[in-house]
This record gives structure tokens, C-alpha cells and sequence, in this order.
């Protein structure tokens, strides 16, 4: 289906900053690039990206430009912050001083791309279990585990979600289920879809009525649908926030 979709990657990436006394984990950063199959280039979508603390980056949207006519998408992932540990003779006093950084690793396991938007959304935040179950996929054990936040890790309590890759730690989530419920689910009851049809015609007769066998015609038409979050809190003019947009 053509629209805007949202990349999620899953992994890991470490760098090791040392000291005399401690030994400290460091998410290094990413670039993540997508190929745009119309201009046959790359397309930086995330800059200076870092996993959080459930390994996942939230990395943007990708646009029908970058998926192939057979359904593919192409990325490249730049590590930032890693290297093989070096003497002081081999970077000089002025490069030690500035970076502590020494040997590190960066892989991701998987990518998550979230299907586009549609009209009506669940709150996994405020849904019972049998709204939940509504969803496709979604069984009885594993609406539980929504409606009560039940992580996948014992005694892990995710509520209030907070984030999309929140709900990717449910116990019973999958990477695949996700993909077939996130354009069905939102975070917060302030969340809402808007579609909007418009059309520019011309009215023959004039009698308000247009009927293309009396010789009305429809000139133009647009269609166009938003995701919106409203934030009452936020300052005049940002009361609304766009989450996605598309516009076939």
C-alpha cells in the first residue's frame, strides 16, 4: 500500500570508555541511510542515532520513493565513536586527551517497518482485553499482557507505554505481529486521524446538486489523511502536532 512508513531498528552497539577504576558501556551512534529507487541514491533518514535502553531506534519515515517495485527496501548503517584500540604514539597526546573511546562493536538484528496509518486506533494504554483482542493476531494471553503491561522480562511492568518500542517488550510480541498491529494502535487517547476529501467541480445548472449526466463535472480532486496529537499544555500555535501524513 503506498504511504509513509516508520523504520524501526532493533540491535545493539557498544563503545567502552576506560578509565582507572571502571569499565562503562557507551551506545555509540548510527547514520542510517535508505536507497531512493527514483534518484538511485542514498538518503541520510537518521543522524547521530542511538539505541535506548530496549535497543531500539525510532530511526523516521521512508516514502514510496524508497521501496523497490518488488516490496524492498535497501539500508546503510554508519557506526560512529568505534575503533580499534590505539597507543598514544599512534594518535598523539592531542587525540587522547579529546576521545577515551577505545574498541567497540555495532550490529542491529533487525528492521521493523510499521505499516501506514488508518482510521481508528486502539489506546493500548486505556483498552481492555477485549478491545485488544479485537486486533489481528492478538489471542487471549497476549491481550492480557498488553492490558496489564506484562514485559517479557519477569516482573517487567511497561505501563504507561510510552514509546512504540514500549509494546515491542510485551511478553508475546513479536517483531511480525507488531508489524500488523502498529498502524492500529496508539499511545495516547490524544492521538486522532483526520481524513479530508475535496473536490472542485463545476456546477452546470447551478442547482447545487452535481450530477455528471446533466453535464456537472469534477474538475480536481485531492485526498489527504493526517495523523494529529493535540497537547492543550503547549504554547499557542503548537497545540497540534502532525505524526504522519499522507496524501495518495
Amino acid at each position: 500500500m503506498p504511504g509513509t512508513y516508520q523504520l524501526y531498528l532493533l540491535g545493539l552497539n557498544d563503545a567502552i570508555n576506560t578509565t582507572e577504576f571502571m569499565e562503562e558501556n557507551y551506545n555509540a551512534t548510527l547514520d542510517v541511510f535508505v536507497w531512493n529507487w527514483v534518484r538511485n541514491d542514498y538518503d541520510q533518514l537518521g543522524r547521530n542515532c542511538r539505541y535506548d535502553k530496549t535497543d531500539t531506534i525510532h530511526v523516521g519515515a521512508i516514502t514510496p520513493e524508497h521501496i523497490s517495485p518488488s516490496g524492498d527496501i535497501k539500508l546503510q548503517l554508519v557506526a560512529g565513536d568505534v575503533g580499534e584500540r590505539q597507543t598514544a604514539e599512534q594518535i598523539g597526546q592531542l587525540r587522547q586527551a579529546r576521545t577515551k573511546r577505545q574498541t567497540g562493536f555495532a550490529w542491529f538484528n533487525y528492521a521493523v517497518i510499521a505499516p501506514v496509518p488508518v482510521a481508528g486506533r486502539i489506546n493500548v494504554n486505556t483498552a481492555g482485553e477485549r478491545i485488544l483482542r479485537a486486533m489481528p493476531g492478538v489471542q487471549q494471553p497476549l491481550a492480557a499482557n498488553i492490558a496489564n503491561g506484562t514485559g517479557a522480562n519477569a516482573g517487567t511492568h511497561l505501563k504507561p507505554y510510552k514509546n512504540f518500542s514500549d509494546v515491542l517488550q510485551i511478553a508475546g510480541m513479536t517483531p511480525q505481529l507488531f508489524e500488523r498491529i502498529a498502524n492500529l494502535i496508539a499511545l495516547r487517547t490524544s492521538s486522532y486521524t483526520i481524513e479530508a476529501r475535496v473536490q472542485a467541480v463545476q456546477d452546470a445548472n447551478r442547482d447545487g446538486i452535481i450530477e455528471e449526466d446533466k453535464g456537472d463535472k469534477v474538475l480536481a480532486a485531492r485526498h489527504m489523511r493526517f495523523v494529529l496529537r493535540s497537547n492543550p499544555r503547549a504554547p499557542a500555535g503548537d497545540a497540534v502536532q502532525i505524526l504522519e501524513r499522507y496524501a495518495p
